[in-house]
């Protein structure tokens, strides 16, 4: 049995809660699609980041409202080119930030440890629990609108044609007049490059995430297509009118991503959407 002198067990002592003080954490980046990083990546870092005194976050640029809320550090990266499901296949990611030192507990770009979502019963692997943080509006000088809208344009940003899966300009715009006629006021989201700017409403394309984030807190519904942006509303609490052709997207959107229980209304379709159905749903608002 070894015994210790109370001189060599403080000593000891000091030296393990010096360790336990500096524990660190580098993450990331994650190179998925934005819907998969926001339910299947970022929480599963705030939840490990709870036992780190110190959490880096890699990610892509402009995606700092994601992790502000609990990384002290956070850095940017940007992929050579973008795959939308390289959480399974990588592509060309090219020369990935590490950690600066050994210090640090690395968990790498779309780890396999990330939560995986089980489409069959809605659920996620339960050995990788998340914390989902309701983001907040960060800035109260924003003008708010009453409905915030996500017209994906029929060509993407890569040219690729997309007409079964978004609506013509046509079909937004009668969508836009039947909102404008109860008096709300609206406003259009999105990437400048693919989505639309329908006419009579604000043109909010390629704002920041953190104004894109007020814009959500503040509105009285968001209404669009199945998108990254719809995912995100949702983690802003904002009640949704939403559509999709994937038949997992409907249990998705009203219970396994729908975690503060904000209010959705969930029709089935892409470019074929029924427009009155999405007229019903807004009636609800009136």
């Amino acid at each position: 049995m070894t015994t210790l002198t109370l001189t060599a067990y403080l000593k000891l002592k000091a030296t393990y809660l010096a360790l336990k003080k500096n524990k660190k954490l580098f993450a990331g980046p994650f190179l998925g699609e934005f819907g998969w990083e926001l339910f299947c990546w970022q929480g599963y870092i705030r939840y490990l980041s709870k036992d780190y005194d110190h959490t880096t976050v890699v990610c892509r640029s402009g995606h700092h409202a994601l992790y502000r809320d609990f990384a002290d550090n956070i850095l940017e990266y940007d992929p050579p080119e973008y795959n939308p499901d390289c959480q399974y296949n990588k592509g060309n990611s090219g020369s990935l930030p590490l950690p600066p030192d050994s210090s640090y507990d690395h968990m790498p770009t779309n780890s396999v440890h990330a939560p995986s979502y089980q489409p069959n019963n809605g659920t996620f692997d339960s050995r990788y629990p998340q914390i989902f943080y309701q983001y907040q509006n960060v800035n109260k000088n924003l003008k708010p609108f009453n409905v915030i809208i996500h017209a994906r344009s029929r060509i993407s940003s890569g040219g690729i044609k997309t007409d079964n899966r978004n609506l013509s300009e046509e079909n937004w715009n009668i969508i836009v007049s039947y909102l404008k006629g109860l008096g709300f006021s609206v406003a259009s989201i999105g990437h400048p490059s693919a989505s639309l700017h329908i006419k009579e409403t604000e043109d909010l394309r390629g704002i920041s995430l953190d104004d894109l984030v007020s814009y959500f807190c503040t509105c009285k519904f968001v209404i669009g297509p199945s998108s990254g942006p719809m995912h995100l509303a949702a983690l802003c609490s904002s009640d949704l009118i939403v559509w999709s052709g994937d038949v997992n997207n409907k249990y998705r959107y009203e219970t396994a991503w729908n975690v503060f229980k904000n209010k959705v209304s969930y029709i089935n379709g892409w470019s074929n959407v029924n427009l009155d159905k999405v007229k019903n749903s807004i009636n609800e608002y009136k």
